[in-house]
């Protein structure tokens, strides 16, 4: 395989070795499949629990990983990994790739797409279907994302961003709340319900040393989000985006627009009449 074919189809890691003829067709599931056959090997042989180099060959094993679909076909990698037997430590390990995670049997690539589908308004059916896996492959790399963004209730921002969104019908009038970093701009966390009562039992979860230390909270026009100051960031002082500034000033304007044409025209048809 030249280096070309490998960044196209995203095996630039030194590990995998690849013979002339590494691509054949196979069934695999009642369906014809890209087969891509490799090797992968410790190169420096280190051990990952002592970090010595006294490591040895200890005999192969075979894995096969789901990569993303090439020309709307299933396409998979079956590896030869190599085995090591550390001389020092007295325990084996494998040669690995940051291609796939250990123990996994879907490529990092393949789960970043899935994701960037969940995103989108469709059904996990339609993803499973796209992406050649089944509906529990979609689940687990839905589970996955979402715990690694769940938050740990032990720190917050200086500036606190909170907003709401039109969401899903499952959510309490439809409408689904927002908190963001304003300096990281990272997103801390996403409600399904924007009722008072709802956000003041939610951030009560957070440390009061962590609620402290919230000096700004920047929003919307929304008064009813402004009394979250009262019991649950005492030291904040609230400061309207300039979006929701510049939003108003608009529609403000759009409306007197409106009101002075409409009454133009009533001025005009009552001078014709």
């Amino acid at each position: 395989m030249d280096n070309n074919t490998r960044k196209l189809l995203n095996l630039t890691d030194d590990s995998l070795i690849f013979n002339k003829d590494w691509l054949s067709r196979e069934a695999r599931n009642n369906r014809s499949v890209n087969m891509m056959t490799g090797k992968l090997v410790n190169k420096d042989k280190q051990c990952q629990k002592c970090g010595c180099y006294q490591s040895v060959k200890n005999g192969t094993y075979q894995t096969i990983s789901q990569l993303p679909e090439v020309k709307r076909c299933p396409t998979y990698l079956k590896l030869h990994r190599e085995r090591y037997l550390c001389r020092n430590y007295g325990s084996t390990f494998s040669a690995s790739t940051s291609l796939v995670d250990d123990y996994c049997h879907i490529s990092k690539q393949l789960k970043y797409q899935i994701a960037f589908d969940l995103k989108e308004n469709q059904s996990r059916k339609r993803i499973t279907e796209c992406h050649s896996v089944s509906e529990n492959t979609v689940k687990r790399v839905l589970v996955s994302f979402t715990n690694n963004q769940q938050p740990t209730f032990n720190f917050l921002p200086r500036a606190l961003c909170i907003d709401e969104f039109s969401s899903t019908s499952d959510c309490h009038a439809g409408m689904s709340f927002i908190c963001a970093d304003a300096a990281s701009k990272k997103i801390i966390d996403i409600l399904p319900d924007t009722r008072l009562h709802k956000l003041v039992s939610y951030f009560m979860k957070y440390s009061r040393k962590s609620r402290l230390k919230v000096r700004f909270l920047v929003m919307d026009m929304n008064a009813s989000y402004g009394q979250l100051l009262k019991t649950v960031f005492p030291n904040a002082e609230i400061v309207t985006d300039r979006f929701h500034i510049i939003q108003h000033i608009n529609r403000s304007f759009n409306t007197l627009r409106i009101k002075e044409m409409n009454q133009l025209k009533r001025h005009n048809h009552s001078i014709e009449d």
